[in-house]
């Protein structure tokens, strides 16, 4: 672990030094913000907000509390920039999962079930209700949401042309009906616990695959 003086001699670098140091101190600077997002992600996903301490993420991510507030100012940003990061990465995942379907049907089919066994997408959801409350922690999630949509409009386009599969919509609305559809079930499924009903997904499924133009499954 770095030493107190270290730690708050971080934010003063840049001015009046070589471009070298510079770019060391931005690369450290990186190095030190993704530890935090590492060690916030795992403790959040296992404690919630409210059982994560920032002493504790600290800890786990071998830096100072003052690192941690200088990179993301409050808890309440730091788990919403956490829950941004890692829902972009789910979305890579689905990405991935689609790209192996052979037809329309099966490549909805397995976008929405990679998406729903995702747990960055609940605590995505959460993000987006304390947001609500705070709008001050809104920007990183407007922010997601453009990538969301636009990484999505891209992979829609890449699978249209890689199959000859046609839309009846268009790839940019595909996208934002399907993560509004997912992100839907999923805070369907946490409020409802054992009682959701497991139709529900199939209804997803059914909802996002409908813009494709027929085609034999």
């Amino acid at each position: 672990m770095a030493t107190e003086n270290q730690a708050a001699a971080e934010p003063r670098r840049g001015a009046g030094t070589p471009r070298s140091a510079q770019r060391a101190t931005r690369e450290a600077g990186r190095s030190t913000r993704a530890a935090i997002l590492s060690a916030a992600s795992g403790l959040f996903r296992e404690r919630g907000l409210a059982g994560a301490s920032v002493s504790d993420i600290a800890r786990a991510a071998d830096v100072f509390p003052s690192q941690i507030a200088y990179y993301f100012g409050t808890k309440d940003r730091l788990f919403v920039e956490t829950a941004c990061h890692d829902v972009r990465h789910a979305a890579r995942e689905v990405e991935r999962a689609g790209a192996r379907a052979r037809t329309p049907a099966e490549y909805v089919r397995a976008i929405v079930t990679e998406a729903l066994a995702q747990p960055s997408l609940l605590t995505f959801a959460e993000a987006m209700l304390l947001a609500g409350r705070h709008p001050e922690l809104s920007e990183p999630i407007t922010r997601t949401f453009d990538v969301l949509h636009r990484e999505g409009e891209r992979a829609a386009r890449d699978t249209l042309s890689r199959h000859d599969w046609t839309l009846r919509t268009t790839p940019d609305i595909e996208a934002r009906a399907f993560w509004a559809t997912v992100i839907g079930v999923v805070m369907q499924r946490a409020a409802t616990g054992e009682a959701f009903q497991t139709n529900t997904t199939e209804a997803a499924v059914a909802l996002v695959l409908n813009p494709f133009a027929s085609t034999p499954s």
